[in-house]
């Protein structure tokens, strides 16, 4: 259960990193094909 919630911390924080450079298309890029269908 530890490891699930800092595994889920460090999705989280490379989201933020990812949005915060600001080229929204290549963050969606990288980002919503691994979302699925």
């Amino acid at each position: 259960m530890i490891e699930e919630r800092e595994q889920d911390a460090a999705v989280k924080a490379r989201h933020r990193a990812m949005w915060a450079l600001g080229d929204y298309s290549a963050v969606a890029a990288q980002v919503i094909p691994q979302l699925g269908a």
